[in-house]
């Protein structure tokens, strides 16, 4: 017998069939949901609590966004949130702020050595000193978020910046980048 279906159950009450998905299938929060419950580094942390997908997500825009070069559009910024978005339900990107984060996260997260993140991980980006979330959310440095806190921020993100790409929406770029 070949299964066509395997729901899940969402917070939201919606229902999502993992075989055959539909992006309408959840609601932001599911995903927001999803995402601080999932964690990086397979659960592993130098810290009480390991590091959610939600957390090194919002980590990656805040990164991308402080790139020199041209500013990030709504929508280019919206791609770097959700990069990582298949954790939970969507697409999976790479991108220079994720490699970067994935650095700073194996160092001052999941506990590895600068030394063992060049030699045994073969990791060349040299990672981040400063945490460029931990200013303007209250945290210690590179200290991983309760699920619970993960799940509001991401969501609040999210929003915004839907309604900033929504609002831009009239005025696409080829690069997902306008003029600063």
């Amino acid at each position: 017998m070949t299964c066509t279906r395997a729901w899940v159950l969402l917070p939201s009450g919606r229902r999502l069939n993992l075989l055959d998905p539909y992006p309408d299938a959840w609601t932001n929060d599911d995903l927001a949901i999803g995402l601080s419950r999932t964690y990086r580094w397979a659960g592993y942390s130098a810290w009480d609590l390991p590091l959610s997908v939600a957390q090194h997500s919002l980590t990656v825009l805040a990164l991308a966004t402080r790139f020199p070069g041209p500013v990030l559009s709504p929508a280019g910024r919206l791609r770097e949130l959700l990069h990582d978005a298949t954790e939970a339900l969507l697409y999976r990107r790479h991108k220079q702020a994720d490699a970067l984060a994935a650095a700073s996260e194996a160092v001052h997260v999941a506990g590895w050595s600068r030394e063992a993140l060049r030699d045994d991980l073969e990791i060349t980006i040299a990672p981040l000193t400063a945490d460029p979330l931990a200013p303007t959310h209250g945290r210690r440095p590179w200290e991983p978020w309760p699920p619970i806190y993960a799940a509001g921020r991401f969501p609040r993100e999210l929003r915004v910046l839907q309604t900033k790409a929504a609002a831009a929406s009239r005025q696409p770029t080829s690069t997902g980048r306008e003029a600063a």
